[in-house]
C-alpha cells in the first residue's frame, strides 16, 4: 500500500478515535506510529500530511477529552437532580418539625391544664 495513503488512513483514525496501535493522543509520534513510518520520515517525505494532520488535530479534541467532558456532564446532570431532591426532602423535615413542635406546644398546654388542682372552699368560704 501507498505510504501516503496509510498516513491518511492513520491520521483518520487517530483524529475519529480510532487508534490502532498508539495510545490516541493527536501527536505526531503516534501519527508515525499509525502509519508504521519512523516519525522523522514523516517530516522528510510527506511535510503537507504533518500540517494537514496538525491542522485537522487543532481542530479536534481528542476523544478521550470528549467522553470525559460527556461524563462530567452527565455527573453534573445527576448530580443537580439529587440536589433537588435533597433539598425537597429538607423543606418536607422542616415542616414536619414545625408540626411536631406545635404538637408538643399543644399537648404540654394540655398536660398543664390537667395537672391543676382545684380547692373547694370549706364551709366558711375559706381554702384551707
Amino acid at each position: 500500500m501507498d505510504k501516503r495513503v496509510l498516513i491518511q488512513k492513520a491520521i483518520a483514525n487517530l483524529i475519529s478515535g480510532n487508534p490502532t496501535c498508539s495510545d490516541g493522543k493527536l501527536t505526531v509520534s503516534n501519527l508515525a506510529k499509525e502509519a508504521g513510518l519512523h516519525r522523522q520520515r514523516l517530516y522528510d517525505e510527506f511535510p503537507d500530511l504533518v500540517e494537514h494532520f496538525r491542522t485537522q488535530a487543532g481542530s479536534f479534541a481528542p476523544v478521550g477529552v470528549q467522553k470525559q467532558l460527556q461524563l462530567a456532564e452527565s455527573a453534573i446532570e445527576q448530580l443537580g437532580k439529587r440536589n433537588d431532591e435533597l433539598v425537597q426532602q429538607i423543606k418536607e423535615r422542616e415542616l414536619r418539625i414545625e408540626v411536631l413542635s406545635a404538637l408538643v406546644v399543644e399537648l404540654t398546654l394540655q398536660q398543664k391544664q390537667l395537672n391543676l388542682v382545684y380547692l373547694r372552699p370549706n364551709q366558711a368560704g375559706r381554702h384551707p
